[in-house]
Parts: C-alpha cells; structure tokens; sequence
C-alpha cells in the first residue's frame, strides 16, 4: 500500500475530561482508567458470544514451547510489563443496563495464571485435554482479565504456555506480539542477572519502561475521526464498474451463528516447494493464490459473472507508524466482489482479483456499515447466487508473524514453537460456530500449508466437502505447474457435489413459508415494538428477518440488552 498511503503519526486519544473519569470510576470502579466504545468488528465478535455457548468462535487458543531456563519469577515480572504495556490485555466488555456496549480500560487486573509439572511422555495429551476444558469454560468479557495462562513444566528446561484469550478483545496478529514480548522481556531479565553481580537480580527494578507506543484507544480514535470522502469515492466506483447485484434470494439463516464442521489437508514436501516456488516467481502471494482459488469455485458454482466473497484484513496495512506492534482487535471483515472473466482458470481470476483489490486498496478498514451505506445495501457482506440464493462465504489467511515468534532465539530462553489452537486445528473435527455457512481457511507455515474448509453442518455433507478440499488443492498445483490452472471434470464435479443440498434447503425453505401475520400475544408484541424502535419501522410480521430489515451486529447487541430488560 505504499503507493496508496503516507505513513503518518495519529493524534494520541484525547483524555477523559474530570466529569467522565468521575461517571467511569462510579459504574465500573476506581480501577477504571479509560472507557471507548467498540469498533464493529469487536460487536459482532460480542454479538456471537451472547448468541453461543461451547462453540464461542471468539474464544482463541495459543501453544508456545519455551526452551530454556524458565523460572516463575521472571515470568510473573515479564507478564506483568507486556500487560502494562498492552491496554487490551487489561479490558472488558460492559453492556449490562447500557444502550450501547463500552469496553473498559483497567489500570490494572489480577494476573492469574498457573503451572503445572507434566510428563514429556504425556505432555501432548495432558495439553490438549486442558485445552478442551479450557475451551468449555466461557471467557467472561466483562472482567479486566479477559484471558487465561496455564504453562506446563515438562522438564528443568522445557516448557508449553497455553495462552486463551478472546478475539473481541485481541486477534491473532496480536497474539504473536504478545508472546513474544514476553519471551523477549524473560531473556532480557536473565541477561540483567547474569551480568550483574548480584546473586539475584532486582526483578521489580529491571521492568522495561512503558514505550511511548501507538495504543489500541489511539487506533479507535484515528477510526472515529478520520476522513472517508476519498474511501467512499473509490468504493461507488468501484462497485459501479462491477454493477454488483442480488443475484437471489437469501436464506433465512444465512447469516446466523450456527455449528460448523471441518475437513484439513497439508501441503507440504515436494507439492509445497512448487506451490512457494510458483508464488515467488508470479509475483504474488499465498493469500492472493488462495483467494484466487476459492474465486474459481464460485464460478463454477455461480450463475452471474461478477462474483463475490468475504474476506479478512489483519488491520496492520494502516498509514499508521507502529501500526504492526499495535495489540488489540483490528481485523476487518472486508468484501471482495470480482468478474469471473471468460476463461475458467486460476490465473485469469488471480488477474482480476489483482485488479479488484487495487481498485479498493484503502478501504479495507472502512467499517462494514459504511460500506453498505455507500453502497446501497450491498458490501456488509459479499454474496453469491447460487442454486437460486444468496450464499455468504468467507476466505483466511492467517498469515500472522507466529513463524517470526516461533524464531525468537536469546540468551538463556528461546520459544521453540508457536501455534494456534481451537477453532482451526483441536476442534477441526468437533467443529466450531460462524456467521458464515462456508469458510476457507489458509495457515501458511515454514514447511507448509494448512488448508481448512469449514462448512455449516446442516447444509453440506462432510464426505462432499472433502472431496472439493483435495479439487482445490488439485487446481492450486496445476497452477503451479502451468502457470494456469484450469478447471478440470475433477473440480467442476467436487463444486457441484458440494452445493447440490442447497437446492433442497430451498425446496424446504419454501414449503415452509407461511403467510404474513401480525404480532399477537404479548411477547411477540414487546418484541416487534423493540424491533420497530431500533430500525425506525412498524414491524407487523412474526416472521420478519432482523438482517433483512438492516441489522448489524452493534444493533443486535443493543436489541439483547433490550430484550433482557
């Protein structure tokens, strides 16, 4: 984006004046040292936690292995200065007898965690099963430690932190600055003690400094005050030049949070030097290749030419200097709408979604709401005609800088390995929860490529969703190989094994519609007056859908606290 940006230094948050500091400290306590509203991302990711129970897609899970002399003192002190340091590890969520949600700023929390001492034999089982119970205790957003520390010690030199924390608060980018800092901060307490002359070192004493470092409510007032004329000129025209449409009518569900299982594939070896060597040679990254492939799916699958998905932006290309050391929430959910093209193949996609992404390159922070403001209803979501409706889908690629974490070497200590877990690798089998009903996932790694389809349970088959997993797979090396990759009978048979249930849910959808009727006994009518307060409309059908009528995630948290009032 260096073309599209100026690096600049945003303005620091202003300071709550005396009279909000004094309502701050009396509803959420003396410790309360700063209060902001959240950003939309954050809302939907509070929004799915009020909806969920077990299958909390917010709830993330980091195992790191840390060789070396670990003691529990240097940790304490070391994740005492990298909570100091980092606002987002001291927040919580507050929306009880409030019209809108607030996060709350602590200028300090409790910092528990705790050790355990485990064999090396069993250490792998013994972590995953806590991982599972973790997993099963909800987070509570609304304390001033929204995460949880449990290390294992294998042996006198030998470690696993399992770090949980949750995503409405902290994303992935984050995690790895996180752990690494604390890392970095144990090496440095032991360099202090092993060149002084004290038999122990004054571990209160050597704290780092707090840096002057852009924080994450500075990042939230940049987002509140800056100027969107020129985003919101590039996107009209941009979907103008595309004349992106409804192609169908959408599912009911389709945007609910509902239980989703996985399939999983590995690149790795021989396939993976090809795929990284083509990459290299293309010009273009692991992220543009998979979105591309996902691209030819949809047009095998879809029945427009103009096609579209979701995306996500990790929230680090910002003109911001110290953007990427921000720890915090910044991922966005952005929309990406693309013509197809005439040919059928990896490579033509990948140009056109090359030309896609520098026609919006700016835009990707721009809040979904604003979005589909400046776009008539279109852009909260990216969507495609398929099978007769509107189908929502969603690529990652979780390119975070965990390789980089996991390289850290120093004096004394040293992380050894850094990975996530839950949702996209422990529960890839049990499953998970989404908004979305189909999600492709990409983790690139040193020596690999995860590959992961995560798919709504009670709209796809498991053995279909396998199948176009392996034809994707397929397409990405044909690519690699011929510069092209073609669609193939292989790939064309896995899309339409896959989508051909959605047919049905239509056919039953439709043979359950029912006919308009009028709010009726008193429940229905509270609920219908809330409705209609929020979205400035008479609701006077049951069956009315809240996404439908212009709902967002920010006004479902708000419609909850109403509801339970």
């Amino acid at each position: 984006l260096g073309d599209v940006y100026k690096r600049q230094d945003i303005a620091r948050a202003p300071p709550l004046e005396p009279r909000q500091q004094s309502a701050m400290r009396e509803e959420f306590g003396e410790d309360a040292e700063y209060v902001s509203d959240l950003s939309e991302s954050q809302s939907a990711y509070l929004f799915a936690w009020l909806r969920t129970g077990y299958m909390d897609p917010g709830h993330v899970q980091i195992q790191a292995t840390v060789e070396g002399e670990f003691d529990n003192a240097r940790f304490e002190v070391a994740l005492e200065s990298v909570v100091n340091r980092h606002e987002a590890l001291r927040t919580g969520i507050h929306w009880h007898n409030r019209d809108l949600p607030v996060q709350v700023v602590y200028c300090k929390n409790e910092m528990k965690w705790s050790q355990v001492p485990i064999s090396e034999k069993d250490s792998q089982m013994t972590v995953d099963r806590y991982l599972a119970e973790d997993r099963a205790r909800r987070m509570q957003l609304d304390m001033s430690q929204v995460w949880r520390i449990r290390v294992f010690r294998i042996a006198e030199n030998k470690s696993i932190i399992c770090w949980s924390f949750h995503h409405s608060l902290v994303d992935g980018w984050s995690a790895a600055i996180v752990v690494r800092a604390m890392v970095k901060e144990m090496q440095r307490l032991i360099r202090v003690g092993n060149t002084d002359d004290r038999p122990e070192p004054n571990l209160q004493a050597d704290l780092l400094p707090t840096p002057d470092a852009v924080r994450y409510r500075d990042y939230l007032y940049w987002m509140r005050t800056r100027k969107l004329e020129q985003e919101e000129s590039k996107w009209k025209a941009y979907m103008a030049k595309l004349g992106v449409v409804n192609g169908g009518v959408q599912l009911q569900d389709s945007l609910q949070v509902s239980a989703t299982r996985s399939v999983s594939i590995a690149v790795g070896g021989a396939d993976w030097k090809s795929l990284h060597d083509s990459i290299s040679r293309h010009g273009t990254t692991v992220s543009r290749l998979i979105h591309a492939c996902w691209g030819l799916v949809l047009s095998i699958a879809c029945e427009n030419r103009t096609l579209g998905f979701s995306t996500t932006v990790s929230g680090r290309n910002l003109p911001i200097e110290g953007a990427g050391e921000i720890v915090g929430q910044l991922v966005n959910y952005f929309p990406v709408y693309f013509d197809s093209g005439e040919r059928m193949d990896v490579e033509t996609i990948l140009g056109n979604l090359t030309q896609a992404f520098a026609l919006i390159a700016g835009s990707e922070h721009v809040p979904a709401s604003r979005l589909m403001e400046w776009s008539g209803g279109q852009g909260q979501t990216a969507m495609c005609a398929i099978k007769g409706f509107e189908l929502p889908t969603l690529v990652m690629v979780e390119n975070f800088p965990w390789q980089e974490a996991a390289n850290e070497t120093g004096e004394g200590i040293m992380l050894s390995s850094f990975q996530r877990r839950g949702d996209t690798r422990c529960f890839s089998e049990s499953g998970t929860a989404s908004v979305f009903p189909v999600t492709l996932v990409a983790v690139p790694e040193s020596d690999s490529l995860q590959l992961q389809l995560h798919f709504r349970e009670a709209m796809f088959e498991r053995d279909a969703a396998s199948e176009l997993l392996q034809a994707i797979h397929a397409a990405a090396l044909r690519w690699s190989q011929d510069g092209i990759g073609e669609s193939d009978s292989f790939l064309e048979s896995a899309v339409l094994n896959f989508f051909s249930e959605i047919a049905r849910k239509v056919e039953v959808e439709n043979t359950a519609a029912v006919a308009i009727r009028a709010p009726q006994s008193p429940t229905e009518k509270a609920l219908a007056s809330i409705w209609g307060q929020l979205f400035d409309l008479e609701v006077d059908d049951v069956h009315s859908d809240f996404f439908s009528l212009g709902g967002t995630s920010l006004i479902a948290v708000q419609m909850v606290e109403s509801v339970r009032k």
